[in-house]
């Protein structure tokens, strides 16, 4: 009687072990199509959405930004300063590049 308890006890054993793995193979094989799908229902959520105004990191003061407002073209001289601060840092790298 104790062989058949115990032969029991390890067919359900095999059985639970074969159905957890089984559990974490198949999750293992839709893994990727859940991370597709999930994927694509945040971008069309987020596309379908009204925007979110970020909050300002800082403000200037109404002077403040009178003055930058009376310097004509002043976001084609931001543009073009951030442009040639980008072209002096692109030098430094490949300056350091070039020693290596």
């Amino acid at each position: 009687m104790a062989g058949l308890y115990h032969a029991i006890n390890d067919f359900f054993t095999f059985i639970g072990w074969l159905f957890s793995n089984l559990v974490g193979f198949l999750h293992n094989l839709f893994l990727p199509v859940n991370y597709v799908f999930q994927f694509l229902k945040g971008i069309t959520q987020n596309a379908f959405s009204p925007a979110i105004t970020p909050p300002a990191l800082w403000a200037f003061p109404d002077g403040v930004m009178a003055v930058f407002n009376a310097i004509p073209y002043w976001a084609d001289i931001k543009n073009v300063f951030i442009l040639a601060l980008g072209v002096v840092f692109l030098i430094f790298i490949l300056k350091d590049l070039k020693s290596i």
